[in-house]
């Protein structure tokens, strides 16, 4: 049987499976709660290994086995950045997000700072959160095109197919469950296969340092400033990210949040140094290749068809689980947050979306749907929107790192101080990108978080205080107490309900 027989039979299995789980974890939705949160109510496993498949993508995979193939062990500090993000994301936010009750960072600006303009934070965070499912869908077209032979075209409509029909179907249930499933496959993948494989056929990395002027091992080969930069992006990066934020509102309690997704993160840790091993393995055993061709051409080269395909299931696996992440994140943010916010505007303001509902499902189906198709059809016309993605990446760290983080640790905080600080931010970085012209430098960062909390804190100062019955409900529903019930709303709430509800 040939190799290209086995790896369509591996994938045709694999994508039936997916499949299945989206059927299955439509039962499941009865609410937006459901569909969205998967209900609240995943345990400590299901919890980890969802966490764990989010941050850990494609790029983690193939980028990282290409940066330890030209850096040796210090290419692992992408990978190891991600993992602090998302145990930063765990133990600094995750009991937060969880008692708020919240969906999105806009519904938490709105609660703490009692305006509804903070809505507009949304606008940024759906084109950024689509970026990066359309970066994943480029991602896994082209292992498909390599795989199967298809072109770009036919490889995202495939690959994209079966992503959006199970999101679709089951929203956040599946996908925790398809993520549950992805996340052992990249383990078994990269742990249990290609490590090995490559170990081996490198002689145990004999000849490393020689090949890497004695730096094979130095874990700061890399040098600093490349460790701070992606420390900045991936770490900070991830405490304002919507799609983490949203993984931590399904733990079914504070400490599963909190505790399960720190193990994620170090789960990342070890990914990291694991793909970076595997790089430098690959440039003493391929040294002919470009970087983003080590993770498949050893999995092809060094182990059977079977056993390949496998791997490259698992490559796959990891683009997969981020763009379904990401797809329900974008609906997400502009079902609740950017539409009804924009309804308001014209005068169409409509009642906040219940916790439960088939009606609800059925319209947070529709814009998963909507996002989805966007995704894939956008995917079909572009194979790199990697520049565009780091530029959403820090504009969105500018405008959101001081506006929440400030909300939650400075009394003294204003709305009108966030939205000035949001501007700011996003007018630093935006400026400074244009100053240097180039989308990859960390400085408009820099710029654009310098800018963000001086003027957060000045216009904060300037401005009266927050209305005390806004802060009496934030710290109430910080503390966990007299939280909405489940589709309900109290008087007292009602205007933030309309703020942060859906159409």
């Amino acid at each position: 049987m040939s190799p290209t027989i086995i790896n369509v039979a591996v994938i045709s299995v694999y994508f039936a499976f997916m499949v299945g789980i989206g059927l299955a974890g439509r039962r499941r939705a009865k609410g937006s709660a459901d569909f969205l949160l998967a209900g609240r109510s995943l345990g400590p496993a299901l919890f980890c290994a969802t966490m764990g498949a989010l941050v850990i993508g494609g790029g983690s995979t193939v980028g990282g086995v290409g940066l330890g193939f030209q850096h040796g062990l210090s290419g692992m500090w992408m990978v190891v950045a991600i993992g602090f993000g998302a145990a930063g994301v765990s133990l600094l936010l995750a009991g937060k997000i969880r008692r708020l009750q919240i969906y999105t960072i806009a519904e938490m600006l709105k609660l703490r700072y009692g305006i509804e303009a903070a809505g507009w934070s949304g606008v940024v965070m759906v084109v950024h959160t689509f970026l990066v499912s359309v970066t994943s869908t480029v991602a896994y077209a082209t292992v498909f095109s390599a795989l199967f032979g298809l072109g770009h075209v036919q490889s995202s409509l495939l690959g994209g197919a079966v992503v959006v029909g199970y999101c679709v179907l089951g929203g956040m249930w599946s996908i925790s469950v398809t993520d549950l499933v992805q996340f052992l496959m990249k383990t078994v993948a990269v742990f249990f296969l290609l490590l090995p494989a490559a170990l081996s056929a490198s002689g145990g990395l004999a000849g490393a340092q020689q090949k890497f002027h004695g730096r094979a091992f130095d874990p700061f080969a890399i040098g600093w400033e490349q460790i701070l930069t992606f420390f900045v992006l991936y770490s900070v990066g991830s405490l304002v990210s919507q799609d983490l934020w949203q993984r931590a509102a399904t733990a079914r309690s504070a400490s599963v949040a909190r505790w399960a997704g720190a193990v994620s993160g170090l789960y990342c840790l070890a990914y990291g140094v694991a793909v970076a091993i595997i790089g430098l393995a690959g440039a003493l055993v391929r040294p002919e290749l470009k970087p983003g061709q080590v993770y498949g051409q050893l999995a092809v080269s060094l182990l059977p068809p079977v056993l390949s395909a496998l791997v490259l299931a698992g490559a796959m696996a990891a683009m997969m689980s981020t763009s379904s992440g990401s797809i329900i994140a974008a609906a997400t943010v502009a079902r609740r947050d950017v539409v009804p916010l924009l309804l308001r505007g014209r005068g169409r303001e409509k009642p906040g979306a219940d916790e439960a509902g088939s009606e609800e499902v059925r319209l947070d189906r529709r814009y998963v749907l909507a996002f989805g198709l966007a995704n894939v059809l956008l995917s079909c016309f572009i194979d790199n929107v990697l520049a565009a993605l780091s530029v959403g990446y820090a504009i969105v760290v500018s405008a959101l790192i001081v506006p929440v983080f400030g909300g939650f640790l400075w009394k003294r905080a204003t709305g009108f101080g966030a939205l000035a600080a949001m501007g700011a931010g996003c007018a630093g970085a935006v400026c400074e990108l244009l100053r240097t012209w180039d989308p990859e430098a960390i400085t408009p960062v820099y710029v654009g978080l310098a800018c963000s909390a001086v003027v957060f804190v000045a216009v904060s100062l300037a401005t009266a205080p927050t209305p005390e019955q806004v802060r009496e409900q934030w710290k109430a529903r910080l503390a966990g107490v007299q939280a909405p019930a489940e589709g309900q709303a109290s008087a007292s709430e009602r205007s933030t309900a309309a703020m942060v509800g859906g159409t």
